[in-house]
């Protein structure tokens, strides 16, 4: 891919805008004499042209044709002009005004890209006096709404103020405010220097980054490359890089909606530091939005002067470089709290996205000023889903299987799409309802839940990959652990939910998947189809159905549910396989879900499977061809705990639990057997057994012990090991 993939999109959309740019300008003006005849509201509708204004100076230094001189400095002054007929209808219509703040430009997306065409074409375009004037107007009336309203904190809408009055006080230094403007920008700046994004959301993260970059640019405060967040959130985008290109919309987010700023702050890093990987990543995820892009769909004529970035500091002599073919964390477990699952980068690879991220513990001023100055009480401060632990993306054999369930759908219900029974993971609420009925229960207002998570393991095996992570709901009195374990060898997903209740009473408890269309299939069995895939509210992927996600519950001791959804921009449907009843601490609740993708009908080993509940955890047993696996899972650490008083505390003897043939202490355990050799695995254990055979077992040694009393003979454990044993 050749850099000038970005500009020439930008003129593509830039010549849309054009074609018919008369009667857009009679249409907003139209529309702004209507809004201050019904609700005294002053506001420039024309303001969008300010945006794209970039495109056309950008065309003009690389083409030298005067015609997109011409448009970019007829788009500038058309936004005051349009301002200037408005507000002497105002005045001629004797309309009193009730809102004013924004009569030329927003205070988000516009004003920067508004001055930097100003500043790229002013010495070509040969500005009179007047009209000069003119454009410190609109910018003047631009800031004045910032200055009322600042906001903080390291997020995208303070950072888009901080960049906007950089843009402004660096531009204008003649202007009697602009010492005030680069004063507030750094200040504002100020709050995200060193800091991690409060928001969960990748459309966000990236503005935020993208406009401190360009903050820089008007007032250099700190290189890009001596800011070690900006490199981690664009490593973070591109271990998120599906098989299909697109990073999955996690928070709030439309699949093909805001992608241009991850782009341009992906080929930064790429550039600044020569990383090939980095530049595959973006690659990829750029091919994939341009060529699924449709018209001015998405907005995207608000960011021509994002796209001019990414073309300005991408670099083409960058050799590309696929990244290792295997699953990860993206990038760690306390800023990304993201597991990618993944067998390959090619287009039929596989791929399952897990985010438990939670609502971060810093930035505490931040996050209350945020919520106690605009409507937020449905996300995760900020931009957040009530998501943690959620399955956000699916994707084989180059379909979509699980997606993610939209950004927010108008301004109905704060909470649409937001919820956590919008997404792909495990419920757990107080009480039941007096039909029993989970869907009943769990749709409620949907208010954000705070929770906490923490990753328990993750690891790459030979033969799987796995991870454990845990929800603290102190709301639902309930710890929840999520384990996925990725069979590589069958391109299958097992999801084990553990549910530890904290409270005695009444909990109505289950997993939920989502899909476009969900089918039974057989007893406890389900086939979930997705042929329209929602990008956003104007635009859909299209798919064969061919590929279905098989899923399957192997538990028969609980209920089913089906449900029609408002999800995505469209109605789709819920499964769920759920608990509702009493419960408490002694008891703990499992969920398991297999989820297959297949082109050739109901996989056969579904009939396989089986269980073993016992008192430590649970163990699933199932055959895929003439693999035999065993899986084991411990409820909680503390069954492994023989003495509180002995170090180590724990013992093979104290935690030693059977399930089918296989005996260990691990935590987790996978067994494979085959016709001439037995594969294992576990987690945080000293022994396993199978099939009344040692593979692996830890010896005895003295351990120190609680106040240097006498060593004791005792076994430790280790964290993980994988091996294939004869037999």
């Amino acid at each position: 891919m050749k850099r000038q993939i970005y500009l020439d999109y930008a003129y593509e959309v830039a010549d849309l805008i054009w074609q018919d740019y008369d009667a857009r300008r009679h249409r907003a003006i139209e529309e702004g004499k209507a809004a201050l005849r019904d609700r005294g509201k002053l506001q420039n509708t024309f303001q969008f042209v300010g945006t794209v204004a970039p495109a056309e100076a950008m065309r003009h230094k690389q083409t030298g044709a005067v015609c997109y001189l011409d448009r970019a400095k007829r788009y500038l002054l058309d936004v005051y002009g349009v301002y200037r007929t408005l507000k002497t209808y105002q005045e001629t219509q004797n309309i009193t005004l009730r809102n004013a703040d924004f009569p030329t430009l927003g205070w988000m997306f516009e004003p920067e890209p508004y001055i930097s065409t100003y500043n790229e074409i002013k010495a070509a375009a040969d500005f009179t006096a007047e009209e000069t004037a003119q454009i410190e107007t609109v910018v003047d009336l631009a800031m004045r709404p910032i200055e009322m309203m600042p906001e903080y904190g390291p997020m995208n809408r303070s950072i888009l103020r901080a960049l906007n009055l950089a843009a402004a006080g660096s531009s204008f230094p003649a202007h009697e405010k602009s010492q005030q403007w680069l004063k507030m920008g750094r200040h504002i700046f100020a709050d995200s220097l060193d800091k991690w994004s409060m928001e969960d959301s990748g459309a966000y993260q990236s503005i935020w980054l993208y406009s401190f970059i360009a903050y820089n640019e008007y007032v250099p405060t700190v290189r890009t490359e001596d800011s070690s967040v900006v490199k981690h959130y664009a490593d973070l985008w591109a271990r998120l890089v599906t098989p299909l290109g697109f990073i999955p919309d996690y928070g709030d987010w439309n699949l093909s909606e805001d992608w241009i700023h991850i782009a341009a702050v992906m080929e930064k890093c790429a550039t600044l530091y020569h990383s090939a990987t980095l530049k595959y990543a973006v690659n990829r995820f750029t091919e994939a939005h341009v060529g699924l892009s449709s018209g001015l769909a998405g907005g995207v004529d608000r960011f021509m002067r994002q796209l001019i970035s990414a073309y300005d500091w991408s670099n083409d002599d960058l050799v590309e470089q696929k990244p290792p073919p295997r699953s990860q964390e993206a990038c760690d477990d306390t800023i990304g709290k993201k597991c990618v699952f993944r067998n390959g980068w090619d287009r039929q690879s596989s791929y399952l996205l897990l985010n438990y991220r939670d609502e971060p513990q810093t930035n505490e001023i931040y996050r209350k000023n945020l919520t106690m100055t605009i409507p937020v009480k449905a996300e995760k401060t900020h931009h957040g889903h009530n998501d943690e632990n959620a399955l956000c993306m699916l994707i084989a054999q180059e379909r979509i299987l699980l997606t993610e369930g939209g950004y927010r759908k108008g301004a109905e219900r704060d909470c649409t799409y937001r919820s956590d029974y919008y997404h792909n993971k495990l419920i757990a609420r107080k009480g039941v309802t007096k039909t029993y009925s989970f869907f009943d229960h769990v749709f409620d207002f949907g208010e954000y839940n705070p929770v906490r998570t923490e990753r328990v393991y993750f690891y790459n095996f030979d033969e799987v990959d796995c991870s454990r992570t845990r929800l603290y709901d102190t709301r639902n009195a309930a710890v929840c652990d999520r384990i996925v374990y990725y069979l590589k060898q069958d391109d299958c997903f097992i999801v084990n939910d553990i549910v530890l209740p904290r409270e005695d009473g009444s909990y109505t408890v289950g997993p939920v998947y989502h899909a476009q269309d969900i089918e039974q299939i057989g007893s406890n069995s389900y086939a979930l189809s997705q042929t329209e895939i929602s990008m956003g509210q104007e635009l859909a992927h299209t798919q064969l159905d061919d590929v279905k996600l098989y899923l399957h519950f192997p538990l028969d001791e609980y209920d089913f549910e089906l449900q029609t959804i408002d999800r995505a921009y469209r109605n789709q449907m819920a499964v769920t396989q759920f608990f509702a009843g009493y419960a408490n601490s002694q008891f703990p609740l499992f969920f398991s879900s297999v989820l297959y993708p297949n082109r050739q009908g109901k996989p056969p080993f579904f009939d396989t499977i089986s269980y073993q509940k016992r008192p430590m955890g649970v163990g699933l047993q199932l055959a895929i061809g003439t693999r035999n696996y065993t899986l084991f899972d411990r409820y909680c650490y503390e069954s492994k705990i023989e003495d509180l008083n002995k170090r180590p505390a724990y013992s093979f003897d104290a935690g030693r639990e059977q399930v089918f043939e296989l005996e260990t202490d691990a935590y987790s355990a996978l067994t494979i057997q085959e016709e001439d050799s037995t594969y294992f695995c576990c987690i945080d254990f000293s022994t396993l057994i199978y099939k009344g055979r040692p593979l692996f077992e830890m010896g005895a040694m003295e351990q120190l012990q609680l106040d240097f009393k006498e060593p004791l003979k005792r076994t430790t454990s280790w964290s993980n090991w994988d091996d294939r044993v004869p037999g």
